[in-house]
C-alpha cells in the first residue's frame, strides 16, 4: 500500500507522461466490449485516466511479471459499472 503522497506523485508524472507521449491501449475482446456496453471511446479513458485522484487508488505499485516494469491499479465508477 502506497501513501497519498506517493500516489498523488504517480498521478502527476503520470497526467505528464499522457500530454507528452501517447497512450497505447492493448487490444484486448473484454476493453472493446467494455467500450461498447459504456459507449465510451479510448479518448475518454484518457480523459478519465487524467481525472484520477487518491481517492481512486486501489494498489500498487505491483511488480509486472508478464512485462518489464511496475503498475498500479484504480477504480472508478462509470455509468453505476466499476472499471
Amino acid at each position: 500500500m502506497s501513501t497519498k503522497a506517493a500516489v498523488n506523485n504517480f498521478l502527476r508524472d503520470l497526467v505528464q507522461k499522457i500530454d507528452t507521449f501517447r497512450i497505447v491501449f492493448e487490444e484486448r475482446k473484454n476493453f472493446k466490449e467494455l467500450l461498447k456496453m459504456l459507449d465510451y471511446t479510448q479518448s475518454d479513458c484518457i480523459v478519465d485516466i487524467k481525472q484520477l485522484t487518491a481517492k481512486n487508488y486501489h494498489k500498487g505499485p505491483i511488480t509486472d511479471t508478464i512485462n518489464q516494469g511496475e503498475y498500479w491499479e484504480f477504480g472508478k465508477m462509470i455509468k453505476n459499472i466499476e472499471v
